[in-house]
């Protein structure tokens, strides 16, 4: 099974409002409300700052809102070699529109891809309905959930497992409505949805499985040789291991045209080629 994992994909946010038919917001309404939530991301600095974090001195004034790294200062009580001290820093542009330069593609993934800074957990015991969620400090997570109910399909927490019979892969798009419930008075401000609808249609949306999610369903290729049986097989279709027998899982009616399974009655390779 694999990891749960945060992936930024820019290009995803008019896919996933193509799908849902859901449009919050305009480019230039976007860029507005991120402006307005300038004093709620310079809080969640000011809590990490104070958490242990550090502003970085490389902050590039008139590019950047926000610079700060997490040190690293022993491992296992021994101080860092000057090679394990290499860190991401935490990264916030001054203006939306930077997220969306695909020359900066590569940078915005180092970030939001690290599972040191946006960690993607599962609800334990929850298999069904994949309750994810970032397992972070609470200002991690608030700047995560921001984006993702700004920009909607930008920022994912996404989970690929298996089934007996398919390949799942499925994407978290939304927060938790209980964030939402939570910081409804910030969000409300900062995106101002009454332009848009309201942040209740916001609310209603992360509680609707089929909006906050995106799941994909793969059926798993079955390679196993078929046996004969009352009905004809779909040579290479899918069959499953049964002890020592294949058991076909496709069945047809023989229409007299290629090879008949059901006509060998003898305990051979079941080819289908014995005459009647």
């Amino acid at each position: 099974m694999a990891p749960l994992t945060c992936r930024f994909d820019p290009q995803q946010m008019s896919v996933w409002s193509n799908r849902t038919g859901v449009h919050f917001f305009t480019d230039a309404q976007r860029d507005e409300a991120y402006l307005r939530a300038r004093p709620f991301l310079l809080e969640q600095m000011r809590i990490l700052l104070e958490g242990g974090w550090r502003q970085s001195h490389r902050n590039r004034s008139g590019e950047v809102l926000i610079n700060i790294y997490k040190p690293y200062t022993k491992t296992r009580g021994r101080p860092l070699r000057p090679s394990q001290r290499k860190k991401v820093n935490l990264i916030l542009p001054l203006t939306f529109d930077s997220f969306l330069d695909t020359s900066k593609d590569r940078a915005w993934r180092t970030i939001f891809e690290n599972p040191e800074y946006f960690k993607a957990q599962k609800q334990k015991g929850n298999n069904v309905d994949h309750d994810f969620y970032i397992g972070a400090s609470r200002a991690l997570a608030n700047i995560f959930y921001f984006l993702q109910v700004l920009a909607p399909g930008m920022l994912v927490i996404y989970h690929e497992y298996q089934l007996p019979d398919a390949f799942v892969r499925v994407s978290r798009i939304l927060p938790r409505a209980s964030w939402i419930q939570r910081n409804y008075v910030d969000v409300d401000g900062m995106l101002r949805m009454e332009v848009m609808g309201s942040t209740d249609a916001l609310l209603t949306a992360a509680k609707d499985y089929t909006i906050a999610f995106h799941d994909e369903r793969t059926a798993r290729p079955r390679y196993n040789l078929p046996r004969s049986s009352a009905t004809t097989t779909t040579p290479g279709l899918g069959y499953r291991n049964s002890g020592n027998h294949y058991i076909s899982t496709f069945t047809e009616e023989f229409d007299g045209t290629g090879d008949d399974y059901t006509a060998c009655d003898k305990d051979c390779a079941w080819c289908g080629r014995c005459p009647y």
